[in-house]
């Protein structure tokens, strides 16, 4: 690529494609790096861990019409301290501008470009009780399929670029490199727009922070009753996870989940959302009810843990990666 990539570091049941040819899916290429015995390569719970990735990827291709090709590295560690679940993004070019990253393009277009590297990343903290499998989470576990759903979301190009400071957190600069995402964001007492063209910063540090930043793209509207979707925007900032999330009841991209907690579906307003950043969006399948049965590190968009009976801290969510 003519531009430097760097990864983005953020901080499901399998069912029919109804109507569908299955040769217009995206081909989902997931690459553990685990060492044998660990994570996603368990002996125990391994396969199961990784049949739930597929499920997920199954999922999501019932709700995007896309047939290109997404390759995701997926990796693990285990840290029972930290109050990360997960953490995902896709490689983005640092040129000035707004852009999904490589996960968008390759899944959309077909074409691989950056063939040396993988199209964005994942990682999972096995530290924290997942459940395992399709079922129902216990009250005690954490569901891997919603939070592999939020996580792979990420890669997608559901995040924001931007720091604390309004610069570009793959870039460094104001212009810089931002996500389509953010190109769609306002201040909701005022309606302007947090970003101009070409990928320049206009709002302030304090909309950042002001509880107060929505997404307006006319998809989203029109799937919430014709206004903007809340953005998770709180004072202060919290670092991984800062207006890469929405607020929204039971939605999938809330910044946090509690255990016993299962969000398996796309909200109307998320699937506005993805149709708003450049996705072809297509009617979900009905999701049976489960059986008895980029390069450099930097920010981490990440999915924090939220415990039962108090609320989330940021220091209950994961700092930067």
């Amino acid at each position: 690529m003519k531009h430097a990539l760097r990864a983005l570091l953020c901080v499901v049941m399998l069912t029919t494609f109804a109507g569908r040819d299955c040769s217009a899916a995206i081909t989902w290429n997931l690459t553990y790096t685990d060492a044998a015995g660990v994570g996603f390569n368990d002996a125990t719970q391994g396969a199961a861990r990784r049949s739930t990735l597929t499920a997920v990827t199954s999922y999501i291709n019932t709700v995007i019409d896309a047939n290109g090709i997404i390759d995701l590295e997926i990796d693990s560690f285990n840290n029972p301290g930290s109050g990360t679940l997960a953490s995902a993004g896709p490689f983005v070019t640092t040129a000035a501008g707004f852009s999904n990253g490589l996960v968008f393009s390759h899944a959309t277009t077909g074409v691989d470009l950056a063939p040396s590297l993988p199209d964005g990343t994942a990682t999972f903290n096995f530290g924290q009780n997942f459940s395992t499998g399709l079922g129902a989470p216990a009250a005690n576990q954490f569901d891997l399929f919603s939070i592999a759903l939020h996580e792979f979301s990420h890669a997608l190009g559901f995040l924001s670029l931007v720091t604390p400071t309004g610069v570009s957190a793959i870039s460094g600069t104001d212009p810089g490199s931002y996500s389509v995402f953010d190109s769609f964001l306002i201040r909701g007492t005022t309606g302007m727009s947090l970003f101009a063209a070409g990928g320049d910063f206009v709002g302030t540090m304090a909309d950042l922070i002001s509880n107060d930043v929505f997404f307006n793209g006319p998809n989203a509207r029109a799937a919430n009753g014709g206004n903007p979707v809340q953005v998770y925007a709180p004072n202060p900032f919290n670092g991984g996870s800062s207006i890469s999330h929405i607020v929204l009841t039971d939605a999938v991209m809330q910044f946090s989940i509690a255990p016993g907690v299962a969000r398996r579906e796309f909200s109307a307003q998320e699937l506005g959302i993805f149709a708003d950043i450049g996705y072809s969006v297509i009617q979900p399948a009905a999701v049976p009810e489960p059986s008895s049965y980029l390069l450099l590190t930097l920010v981490g968009l990440s999915y924090g843990a939220m415990r039962r009976r108090r609320r989330t801290t940021p220091s209950d969510s994961a700092s930067a990666a």
